[in-house]
């Protein structure tokens, strides 16, 4: 059974095209799974490692795609946080591949207030909500609102993370562009 399982998972995985898809095998039965050993081949929710990979790798639509399927699929979930990380991750695919429509700056808004509901003004997470509405806002050619959000993304790090140059350049350098096209 285990081998037959590892099989049909091999062959779902090797039918999945660019490997874009990641599936698994589940045991409850639907038309077209393999009726015998009741079970079936899903696929699973986008993993927000994936999404971050994406983004790291600059697979901004990839990301962006992932991301939507899975803010829709956490929308009624009660897990908030995976949810803010969801929509955090979203926003961030929207302004790296140039958006700053009005959905990219609502939704910008919308993660940023999660966040707050979440940690509270200063929590190091708001800081990165706090990045994406500068980042959006950026694009958008709103330059002083970019400054504002920055700053205050800035404030935050420096309070939660001390002098951690890493986390504190990112800030930084968000703030130094804003400055540099201001």
């Amino acid at each position: 059974r285990g081998l037959l399982a590892a099989m049909l998972c091999g062959l779902a995985l090797a039918g999945c095209g660019s490997g874009d898809e990641l599936l698994t095998i589940g045991r409850v039965g639907r038309p077209g799974a393999p009726k015998a050993l009741g079970l079936q081949v899903n696929a699973l929710r986008p993993d927000a490692a994936l999404i971050r990979s994406d983004l790291d790798a600059g697979r901004y639509q990839t990301a962006e795609r992932r991301a939507r399927a899975l803010v829709n699929l956490l929308s009624n979930s009660t897990d908030r946080q995976e949810l803010a990380d969801a929509t955090d991750m979203l926003v961030e695919s929207l302004w790296r591949n140039g958006r700053s429509d009005r959905e990219t700056r609502d939704l910008a808004a919308r993660a940023l207030s999660d966040r707050i509901a979440l940690e509270g003004e200063a929590g190091d997470e708001v800081s990165v909500a706090l990045a994406n509405v500068g980042n959006a806002w950026l694009i958008a050619g709103e330059y002083s609102l970019a400054i504002s959000a920055f700053e205050r993304s800035l404030a935050i790090r420096e309070r939660v993370t001390g002098r951690q140059p890493v986390r504190l350049g990112d800030s930084l350098d968000d703030l130094a562009r804003a400055l540099m096209v201001a």
